[in-house]
């Protein structure tokens, strides 16, 4: 079987690994609630087969039509049988002749090294089965590791046999080039056991094994093919990973015979944007290890009446399906019911359907009492005559509402007593002219990121406009399109990643079938299927995908510590502080920064994302929001310290503007504008950087963008807030004002200057406005905020937040908020200019930026300056961000010194 996707675990086993014949577990029954059917489910558990041919796929769904409606199924379930795939073929194993071998070895000796050894371009080395260890260990957890943190290093053609590796090493086995491993044995896996970076060619695993690796164990980062067989793998995560956010990125091939994975999940993991491939044969997961969703045995059905609809319910849940979708709609007597169901084990759940309001309200209420949480909840008709269908689950979920009858959905967060919640179903149900909402929501716990829009009253959306505007969003995607009888579509969208995925809406049966079936050719199944309206009128909202189940975060650190007493535990210390943090806000990419006289001595590269998402290094620029600000400070010192400017001089007459509106703003200097005490209350009278688009408006009817020039001109139109020095009010504009006049009075562009000047060999740049400007950006400034595109004033194009949706076009604010830097340029500058105010460094003082899409900070202490770039501001409140800045980090720094 050849596979190309962006996950593949394969759950097939051998004959010639005598396992028991297939057995199947479930709890299961049915029975008649009130007026409405209700059902339960609970786990069920399937052995895999003894018998699989020499190659083949997991089952595939077919499809039947049944009760009145369409359907697909698969696996064997309710609705079709499954297919074969045609047999494959490949070669492999460079000569040698292994067999699979499920008992580890004992070692005959052992051999620790205090540096990685390296094996010459076609040289052989045989261990004759001796263990070889790293001491002291090399073993970080999962923080990225190197060369240096390896047992062996294998150069181009070299060969490896016959070892045992213990496990106080980070790394393993590095292949520089093609190499060939035979009959190696990992004791304990720390961060990979072999990593694969040829540029071509094929490279051979040839028997041996790995257990207990929390992570992956064959990680490929460079090209060519990996050919391994006969391999045996316990307790490992992950088997094989191809690289998905590798700064170089190729399609990258790799074949498994005969393997056998004991108590893991994921066989192979590979990116099927990039062109992976991979060919399985005989080959087994066992003990806890799920199939892809992409061959998941998934059952689909649409357009059933009650009674069908309770015909599949118990059928599914015999067979151990659980719901991951539901949807009634259309006015009894003739509800109509869709659904998607997945066999796989999980939470005991009740299932209800084709009950009036105070029938649901009976069976939820007893249900909750017994500590069930709602799931699904789907309510069809009018208000007086509704039909609910929902279901609820014994899960750990300590906080959730449920809320129906509702006249305003934005009164659902009014009612969830100051706690954060996550939709997780909605209905809109009722007429058009009397609209009624059920809203679900649970606990939003590790801040996950989400957007829903409503229509109420008399307002309803433009969703092919949200869905352009939401999906701009890098990695965003619809979630559930919620679909009322009168065809509006409530959609909502995440920032998670469940591989390839498409959505469409305004299907007829007829479509949705024809989709369903074309889209499995493509590896994708319903993950959310909604229903909407009756008899010729009914239409169709459904999303397809890889998977249901969101991919899960993976910890990444990078870079070093060389500047502290104990390095070893200042990275630990300070690598648990950021690691807690992030986890706990949601937070994906993060770096820290430590210099001293302006050298780093510490660069840390956080990541805490999916495997789609880059893993950051200690160069990679973020936004740095108002800490953008240092530059402009330096600039006007530089240009005060030439002669060129005084603190004493007024910034207006420098540029022409001798008799503006308010003539207290002719008395405004470059001192005012630098200590924020120039006139301009952002507060009282707005903060022009971010009014970009309604300056255009006001000054020329938005027939083009403003400019840093234009937004000068308003202002200058404008009165003041308070009389020059006589107050503070934070201002961008009066830094974006500094940097117009550093420009105008050296006739050069502002950061041209910066480049020439100030900067030196750091690494500053603009943040540039335009989406399609980061398309190939390592960091991702998160927000999930969108608004008008300043740059087309009379467009009304929604944009993201940090590509201009916050009102601000970013070439014009580079002396605010718009440079991009590492936390690492920053802590070096700091070291030579103010952090905050104008001149030397200052010691004792900080400054901290905010933007959408951008939260930093930098800081002076008395021995070393330090920054933290942060790629979002959305975490859960800014008594996080300062527990983290003012607590958790300064802490480390009292407990570890430098050097």
């Amino acid at each position: 079987m050849y596979i190309r996707n962006n996950l593949l675990v394969l759950a097939l086993c051998l004959s010639t690994l005598g396992l028991a014949s297939p057995t199947t577990n479930s709890k299961s029954g049915s029975k008649t609630s009130h007026k409405g059917g209700s059902s339960k489910g609970g786990k069920s558990h399937s052995s895999l087969p003894a018998h699989a041919p020499k190659s083949t796929s997991a089952p595939s769904s077919g499809s039947a039509a049944g009760g009145g409606g369409g359907g697909t199924g698969g696996g064997g379930g309710t609705g079709g049988g499954g297919s074969a795939a045609g047999n494959g073929t490949t070669s492999g194993g460079g000569g040698a002749n292994t067999e699979l071998q499920t008992t580890f070895p004992t070692a005959k000796g052992s051999q620790n090294i205090a540096a990685a050894k390296t094996i010459a371009a076609g040289q052989s080395f045989d261990g004759g089965m001796v263990m070889w260890d790293r001491s002291p260990s090399t073993c970080k957890g999962q923080t990225e590791g190197g060369n240096k943190d390896a047992v062996f290093i294998l150069e181009e053609g070299a060969t490896i046999s016959n070892v045992i590796i213990g496990p106080n090493n980070g790394e393993g086995i590095h292949c520089l080039g093609s190499c060939t491993i035979n009959n190696v044995w990992f004791q304990k896996v720390c961060e990979d056991a072999i990593t694969f970076r040829q540029t071509s060619g094929t490279s051979y695993v040839n028997g041996g094994g790995a257990q207990d690796a929390a992570d992956k164990v064959l990680q490929h980062d460079g090209g060519g093919t990996v050919a391994v067989k006969n391999y045996f793998c316990k307790n490992c995560s992950k088997m094989y990973r191809s690289c998905g956010n590798c700064k170089t990125q190729v399609a990258r091939h790799s074949t498994f015979d005969n393997i056998r994975l004991d108590g893991g999940k994921v066989l192979s993991g590979v990116n099927g944007n990039l062109g992976d491939g991979t060919i399985v044969r005989d080959s087994c997961v066992l003990g806890g290890a799920q199939a892809n969703d992409t061959s998941a045995d998934v059952q689909t059905y649409f357009n059933l009446d009650g009674s069908a609809h309770g015909d599949k319910v118990k059928s599914l849940i015999s067979d151990g399906y659980r719901l991951i979708s539901l949807s009634n709609y259309g006015t009894a007597p003739d509800t109509k019911y869709a659904a998607v169901w997945v066999r796989r084990d999980g939470n005991p759940f009740e299932v209800i359907y084709g009950a009036d309001e105070a029938t649901y309200n009976d069976w939820f209420d007893s249900w909750k009492s017994k500590g069930y949480v709602s799931t699904h909840i789907s309510v069809t008709g009018p208000a007086g005559s509704a039909i609910y269908a929902g279901v609820m689950e014994k899960a750990n979920v300590t906080n959730w509402t449920q809320l129906c009858g509702l006249n305003n959905p934005y009164t659902f967060d009014n009612a969830t007593n100051g706690i954060d919640m996550v939709v997780k179903d909605f209905s809109m149900y009722g007429s058009p002219s009397d609209r009624l909402y059920c809203v679900l929501g649970h606990e939003n716990v590790g801040n996950q990121m989400s957007t829903i829009f409503y229509s109420s009253g008399n307002y309803t959306i433009d969703y092919p406009k949200i869905y352009e505007s939401e999906t701009a969003k890098p990695f965003w995607r619809p979630s559930r399109l919620f679909h009322s009888d009168d065809h509006v579509v409530t959609p909502q969208f995440v920032d998670t990643s469940v591989g390839k995925w498409v959505a469409m809406n305004d299907l007829t049966a007829e479509e949705l079938s024809s989709q369903i079936e074309s889209q499995k050719q493509q590896g994708l199944h319903p993950i959310d299927l909604q229903g909407g309206g009756s008899g010729q009128d009914i239409r169709f909202a459904v999303i397809f995908a890889e998977s249901d189940v969101p991919e899960t975060r993976e910890w990444t650190a990078t870079g070093s510590f060389t500047g502290f007493k104990d390095n070893a535990g200042a990275t630990t210390a300070f690598d648990a502080a950021m690691q807690a943090w992030m986890k706990k806000n949601g937070v994906r990419q993060a770096q820290l920064a430590i210099a001293f006289n302006g050298s780093t001595i510490a660069e840390r590269g956080y990541t805490w994302a999916e495997s789609d998402r880059p893993i950051v290094e200690t160069d990679d620029v973020f936004l740095l929001a108002s800490v953008s600000k240092i530059f402009v400070h330096a600039a006007i010192f530089n240009l005060i310290e030439a002669g060129k400017l005084n603190y004493s001089t007024t910034a207006y007459s420098l540029l022409g503007y001798n008799e503006p509106a308010d003539t207290r703003a002719k008395d405004i200097t470059i001192d005012h504008l630098l200590a924020h005490t120039s006139g301009y209350n952002r507060d009282r009278s707005g903060d022009p950087s971010f009014l970009f688009r309604e300056i255009a408006i006001t000054l020329f009817n938005g027939t083009r963008a403003a400019t840093l020039r234009d937004v000068i001109e308003y202002q200058v139109a404008r009165p003041l807030d308070f009389a020059p020095g006589t107050d503070y009010a934070y201002s961008n504009y009066g830094t974006m004002l500094l940097s117009y006049i550093v420009s105008n009075i050296t006739a050069t562009p502002y950061l041209d200057f910066l480049k020439a000047n100030i900067l030196g060999d750091l690494d500053v740049r603009l943040y540039e406005t335009a989406a399609e400007k980061h398309a190939g950006d390592r960091i991702v400034q998160e927000s999930k905020y969108t608004g008008y595109d300043p740059r087309e004033p009379q467009a009304y194009r929604v944009v993201p937040g940090p590509y201009g949706g916050d009102g601000a076009i970013k070439e014009e604010c580079a002396g605010a908020f718009s440079l991009a830097a590492s936390a690492g340029t920053v802590a070096r500058f700091i070291g030579s200019h103010a952090v905050s105010g104008t001149g030397g460094r200052a010691p004792f003082a900080e400054r901290d930026g905010t933007v959408v899409g951008a939260r930093t900070f930098a800081s002076s202490r008395p021995d070393v300056d330090w920054a933290l770039t942060i790629n979002t501001r959305e975490y859960i409140s800014e008594a996080e961000f300062d527990d983290l800045r003012y607590w958790k980090i300064p802490f480390v720094f009292e407990d570890f010194a430098v050097a």
